[in-house]
């Protein structure tokens, strides 16, 4: 762990918490975690605690978030404009073909995807894909959505993590096949895989860009492999990327250049 201030050390201890399956966790498993002080990490907790952004179980003394955390995090999401304008634009797409659709924003400091918000299809085999959860920038449509489309060192940082990653079972990943396929995804405005991540499921991304042409994210929709006969893939491309760029133009982001010319289906 890094921070070393104390601000930085509680703000490591709430994300240690939020992110475990547990309701309540203790001191010592905190510490152990974390690499801290037990001492370190109760003194911290009583400040917290104060502040009602985590409680204590008085009958096993562990403690978990608290109700004042959860408030602020509804009310900060509340003001991500981008779910809320994206989420207009997704039912639309979701509407238009029946199947889920999802949004990601992009971290640069993680090298990866948030999943923030979706719209499911209502058949009854459809992919549900977990909330809440970080996916690798290199893997699957929604990643790679997003990587093609970022400056040069941010993609190649991405290429790089893709090559360490390869192996046997992975042999796209390896920077040789990896980076044309980037290439090809960045040239046509749109991703789609077949099963790269989960099994059996079509994946097809666009990137959503912020003010700049900064890439915030991708919207991606996911079809399974059985029912890809089913639609159109040209038609689902062009979906997808009217969808993105809908996306962008409502949340004030622009689109680059190199963008503005029709998509192209991957060959």
């Amino acid at each position: 762990m890094r921070a070393r201030d104390p601000l930085g050390r509680a703000i490591h201890v709430l994300r240690w918490m939020a992110e475990q399956p547990a309701p309540f966790v203790g001191v010592r498993e905190i510490a152990t975690a974390l690499g801290m002080q037990p001492s370190t990490v109760s003194r911290l907790l009583a400040s917290l605690a104060e502040e009602r952004l985590v409680r204590r179980d008085p009958r096993t003394s562990g403690f978990a978030p608290g109700l004042e955390l959860m408030r602020l995090g509804v009310l900060a999401s509340q003001k991500l404009d981008v779910r809320a304008a994206a989420r207009v634009h997704m039912r639309t797409l979701a509407d238009q073909c029946n199947e889920s659709v999802f949004l990601g924003l992009f971290d640069p400091s993680r090298q990866e995807l948030f999943r923030v918000e979706t719209v499911s299809s209502n058949r009854p085999l459809r992919y549900v894909v977990e909330m809440d959860q970080w996916t690798k920038i290199y893997l699957g449509a929604s990643g790679l959505g997003v990587l093609a489309f970022l400056p040069d060192a941010q993609r190649e940082l991405g290429i790089r993590l893709a090559d360490a990653a390869a192996g046997p079972d992975r042999p796209w990943l390896r920077r040789a096949e990896f980076e044309p396929m980037l290439d090809r995804i960045r040239a046509q405005g749109y991703a789609i895989t077949f099963g790269m991540r989960i099994p059996d499921a079509v994946g097809v991304s666009a990137p959503v860009f912020a003010e700049g042409g900064r890439v915030l994210g991708s919207v991606i929709l996911t079809v399974p492999k059985v029912r890809i006969g089913e639609h159109d893939q040209p038609q689902l491309a062009r979906l997808i990327t009217e969808t993105a760029a809908a996306i962008t133009h409502d949340i004030g982001g622009s689109r680059p250049d190199y963008l503005h010319q029709p998509y192209q289906l991957q060959q």
